[in-house]
């Protein structure tokens, strides 16, 4: 499949929206991802909460430990006793645990009143403290109830403009992408793959192509 800064799910994109200043790694994404339409780039980019010691805002208001559970639940998180994987959040008092799509440990945010005493990583297995931190910014997926209103795109708005886009099979990402598009009785769930190819064009591309054996 295409390689690059593609994801293989919407949750993944939104990590890579909020790290977008990291170098981004070779990411293989099936044709399936990039026929999948995710939420534009403005739209992630209201999507995002930002947390950093001395205030927590969604948007331009402080808010509660009460009201950032209540935006990591409006944005698909599982509320738990305790967070276990990625997509749990949990609260106790004035500490909320997120476990945010995409990483490998949590975040805890301890409040005082309704400003944010601090920021840490903790391991699940053991509840210790891994690393301080002074702010965070975690991206999600729009509430399913305005979904359906938000700008979509496809992967490929996120990519640089300087990105290669690597073609394992041409004739077989398209054939496939063709079947999928078939599978479904809702088309505008998946974008056309002769579209999603024409929209290679716009990067530097390199196709890969396998030869049957002679013997």
């Amino acid at each position: 499949g295409p390689l690059h800064r593609c994801r293989g799910s919407d949750r993944a994109t939104a990590r890579a929206e909020a790290r977008g200043s990291e170098t981004p790694p070779v990411i293989v994404a099936p044709i399936q991802a990039l026929m999948q339409p995710v939420p534009a780039p403005q739209t992630l980019a209201r999507h995002t909460l930002h947390v950093r010691v001395g205030a927590f805002s969604s948007g331009d208001k402080t808010r509660s430990p009460e009201s950032l559970l209540e935006w990591g639940i409006d944005h698909g998180f599982a509320r738990l006793e305790m967070v276990e994987s990625p997509g749990d959040v949990a609260r106790r008092g004035d500490i909320v645990d997120l476990f945010a799509f995409g990483e490998s440990t949590p975040y805890r945010i301890q409040f005082h009143d309704e400003q944010v005493e601090s920021i840490r990583r903790f391991d699940v297995s053991t509840q210790r403290s891994v690393e301080t931190l002074e702010e965070l910014a975690v991206s999600a997926m729009p509430p399913s109830a305005s979904g359906a209103a938000e700008a979509r795109a496809d992967l490929f708005a996120y990519l640089p403009p300087d990105a290669l886009v690597v073609l394992d099979g041409p004739a077989e990402i398209q054939e496939m992408g063709q079947i999928i598009r078939g599978r479904l009785k809702e088309s505008d769930r998946v974008f056309d793959v002769t579209d999603v190819l024409a929209t290679c064009g716009r990067f530097a591309q390199l196709h890969l192509s396998r030869f049957g054996s002679s013997a």
